[in-house]
This record gives C-alpha cells, structure tokens and sequence, in this order.
C-alpha cells in the first residue's frame, strides 16, 4: 500500500516532519511519499526546512500559478489528483485546515482514493475564517478521521460523523519532543514574554498601534519576532513601538522553541504557539475571539482575549493569577497511532468509497 502525505505550508511542513521519522525507523517497510502542493512555495524556506528536519523529498512539488485563490485550488487539485494517479497512491493524507487540506481531499474523494483527516474535528466556529470552512468540508469527506483531543471527537460525533473517529493526539507536540533540548532557552538581560502576531485582522496599522499603546502600560518586557510584512506596516505608517516591545527578525522554528521555553508568558494569535504553550506549562493570551484549542482555554493555561475589550493589559493580569486546573495530557506517540489506523493489522486494502 503507499501512502502520501500532501503538505504545503511550514506549520504542515513541521507536522510531516515525525511521520517521516516514524517510517524511516519502522521495523516494517512502509510504502510513504510526499506530494508538495506549493501553495506557500518558497525554494529556500521548503529547502531549508526539509534539510533541517531530513523530511522526505517529495515525488512532486506543484507549480504556484500567478492568478487568483480560486485559479491555484483548482490547479491544486487537478495536479494532485494526476499525482495520485501517475504514483499508484492508495491513501492520502491531509492536515489539518488549509487550502491544500481541502484541495486535496477532494481530488482523492473523486479518484475513490481514502482520506486520512489529520487534526479532525477541531472547530473556531468562525465560518469567516477560510480555515474554518476548510476543516469542516475535509471532515465530511473523509475515510478516517484523526483527532488531537477528545473534545474533536465528540464535535465530530454531533456532527453525526461516527466512522473510523480515533484520538491520536498531536504530530506538533511530537516533533517539540524530538528536537528540544528543555535545556536550551533564549535568555536576556531582562524577564520577557514572548509575542507574536501575524493575522490579518490583528496586522492592520489601527490594530497595531492600539495593540502598542496598551502594551506600554504592563510592566513586561515583550521580544516580538516581526514578520516582514507586519514591520513594514509599522514602519509606513510610523507607528511608535513601546520602549518594553523588542522587535527582531522573523525566527527559525529552533529559535522559536528556544524563545518559547526561556518565556515568562505568551501572547500570540498563533494556534501552534498556543498549543506548545500548553504543553510546556506557559501560560498564554491567545489574542482572537475563539479557538480550536479549547482543551487548553478550559484547563486554564490559555485565555482568548480580542484586541479592544477588556483591555489586553487588563487580560495578561487576569492570565497572570488564572490558576492552572491541569496539564496537557494528550497521547505523545501521534505517528505510532496514526499508521496504526491507516494500515490496521499491517494488511494493505484499498477501501472503496461510496
């Protein structure tokens, strides 16, 4: 039976990453490809990323098109499935939320080729955001649904989605596991927490300064990796940046993890620096209206706090004296489980899809 991962982001990028090393270790051969579908293409950021975490070169990188959204899901999925077609792939796997999830769901649905759903069932309950409508269209036509968390699976099941549900916990947390020494942490002169922003809604000019003026007021250091785009907002249009607000560069995912455990605290916009917050006992303020991590929100590392009411300076002090109620405690073996799902009993069969 082979199987292929499709990916094409860094944050799927960093997910494909332990799958790969569960196949290259496994005692059995298993017949794994990757299929890159260009949708975030960048040569030296997929080469770079690739090289440093020895990920799997994929057997097609998809050409981005110069039209619109719509235009590159279409050729998405039209390359996908000529991909599916040309390698003999008996299973495909997707992560996650975004246009290659769903692009690729789709081109395996209309071959008849099974849908592994990696991250299913994890709802925001924004249809606003894109990734919103992605996820819940992906869980609907896929084989086997593979959740992060048991709260997935119950949505999943009020959904009246009940086949092939399984708890597997997260391939994020696996690749942190693998690769961090929780020795190693970024230190400065000074206690900081670390801040990140990278939304749309939360990168525009009026955000941003209103974001800075409350920031100015907490007795906090704050080190900000700045993505290009969003320091070149802030420098347009002249925004201040407060004295206790540190901008640099945009950090390697290393630097990031580094930064993460030499923290104080977090505030981020991110769903993957929440989630490793969460798993590394940092408490967060999660700068948006709602969340897919809703473990993390009810176990009281987490709080949701929309830029403007109650203040965000108002929201860190809340977070600072939130008492705690429990740790993460999802399954840590997500590669293990997600094979064992995928090829039960080690037999390959292709599944028939209705």
């Amino acid at each position: 039976m082979k199987v292929a991962s499709l990916v094409g982001t860094r944050p799927q990028f960093l997910k494909l990453s332990p799958l790969c090393d569960y196949v290259n270790a496994a005692e059995s051969k298993i017949d794994h490809v990757v299929i890159h579908s260009g949708q975030h293409y960048d040569a030296s950021m997929s080469n770079d990323i690739f090289s440093q975490l020895d990920i799997t070169t994929p057997i097609k990188t998809i050409e981005r098109l110069s039209g619109s959204n719509s235009m590159n899901f279409g050729h998405m999925m039209a390359e996908v499935g000529n991909t599916i077609n040309e390698h003999g792939v008996d299973r495909l796997i997707v992560f996650g939320d975004c246009d290659t999830t769903l692009a690729g769901a789709m081109a395996a649905r209309r071959l008849n080729v099974p849908v592994v759903h990696v991250e299913a069932g994890m709802r925001s309950f924004n249809r606003r955001m894109p990734e919103e409508v992605n996820r819940v269209l992906t869980d609907n036509i896929s084989d086997i649904l593979l959740c992060p968390d048991q709260h997935s699976i119950e949505r999943l099941h009020l959904e009246g989605i009940h086949n092939n549900t399984h708890l597997v916990g997260n391939l994020q947390i696996e690749l942190l596991r693998s690769v961090m020494d929780l020795e190693d942490s970024q230190q400065y002169e000074f206690k900081y927490s670390l801040l990140t922003i990278h939304r749309d809604y939360n990168t525009v000019p009026a955000k941003i300064k209103n974001f800075f003026d409350e920031l100015k007021d907490v007795d906090m250091h704050f080190i900000f990796p700045a993505h290009p785009r969003t320091s070149k907002i802030i420098s347009e249009h002249n925004i201040k940046v407060p004295d206790n607000v540190h901008i640099k560069g945009p950090f390697s995912y290393l630097h990031t993890l580094q930064h993460l455990n030499g923290c104080e605290y977090v505030v981020t916009d991110s769903g993957g620096l929440q989630l490793e917050s969460w798993y590394l006992g940092k408490k967060c303020l999660v700068l948006r209206t709602e969340t897919e991590w809703i473990d993390a929100v009810r176990s009281g590392n987490s709080m949701l706090c929309n830029n403007g009411t109650p203040r965000v300076s108002e929201c860190i002090d809340l977070l600072i004296n939130q008492p705690t109620v429990n740790c993460y405690d999802l399954p840590l073996n997500t590669s293990e489980l997600i094979f064992k799902h995928i090829l039960p009993s080690g037999r390959c069969r292709r599944v028939d899809v209705i």
